[in-house]
């Protein structure tokens, strides 16, 4: 039996409540992606708009292969109603895995991305109490409990793993990629709350390159723009000359940092 129903929440289309108490570790969901789309390149090389206009072709003959009813699950998920349905479906809805390409002698990487009936049904939150897995060598996607989660309450992922951005920068890339505007436990909150949020998380991203736990918040944080390569670099052989009792003094920080924000999916099992 489901330890979730799908309800239409309000003012966020549907999503997955728990039907049952859920405790942390407890695998939810164990799903077969609808769509599955190699891409060929690492995400963060990705201009991913130009991506999915330029593979509409493609895109349009994986949704049309699928069943009738495989086809209805996928164009009810959430997707912009002024653009082409499946691209924006698979730009709002899809999970991206990075894989190491199988070639001697290149470390260049590979992105797959799917697109579940029920996963993909799961909102946003900055505060998740659950996280995504694609689990070899079953290949499927997993849903796991990462706090008790309530009779009732619903369930939730983050869907910007490597940000520790400020409230302002998650609620408006938020809005830019997923068209809606954030109002989770951690967004709408007194100023001084915030404030203090967000000096946590700012705080916890210098640790996180310092200790080489955020390869991937390196190239997305939003500071980037200004920082050339020559001072990420210097990042990294500063984190290299640290003595271990200094890493590992900045990852126990790093790790209550998060305890502090209620973090406990990807971001804390990696650290």
């Amino acid at each position: 039996m489901p330890r979730y129903t799908v309800n239409a929440i309000p003012g966020r289309g549907n999503g997955l409540v728990a039907n049952q108490v859920i405790d942390p570790g407890t695998k939810i969901i164990v799903e077969e992606p609808l769509i599955e789309i190699d891409i060929g390149v690492a995400w963060s090389a990705l201009d991913s708009f130009n991506f999915f206009t330029q593979q509409q072709n493609v895109l349009d003959n994986a949704v049309n292969g699928l069943t009738p009813a495989k086809r209805g699950y996928f164009r009810a998920l959430s997707h912009d109603s002024n653009n082409n349905t499946n691209i924006s479906s698979l730009q709002r809805n899809s999970f991206s895995e990075e894989s190491e390409v199988d070639v001697p002698g290149t470390t260049d990487k590979d992105t797959t991305l799917r697109v579940y009936r029920y996963i993909s049904l799961i909102n946003h939150s900055c505060i998740p109490n659950a996280m995504y897995v694609w689990e070899l060598p079953r290949a499927r996607g997993v849903i796991r409990a990462v706090k008790r989660i309530e009779t009732g309450q619903e369930i939730f992922l983050a869907y910007h793993l490597a940000d520790w951005w400020d409230g302002t920068s998650r609620r408006a890339s938020l809005n830019t990629e997923y068209d809606f505007v954030c109002t989770c436990p951690a967004c709408p909150v007194p100023a001084r709350v915030y404030r203090n949020q967000d000096a946590r998380r700012w705080c916890t991203a210098s640790r996180v390159r310092r200790t080489h736990m955020g390869t991937l918040l390196t190239r997305h944080h939003p500071k980037n723009a200004t920082e050339s390569q020559a001072t990420v670099m210097r990042w990294i052989t500063a984190s290299e000359r640290c003595e271990p009792h200094v890493l590992m003094g900045e990852a126990e920080c790093y790790l209550l940092d998060m305890e502090k924000e209620g973090i406990r999916d990807q971001r804390y099992v990696e650290a």
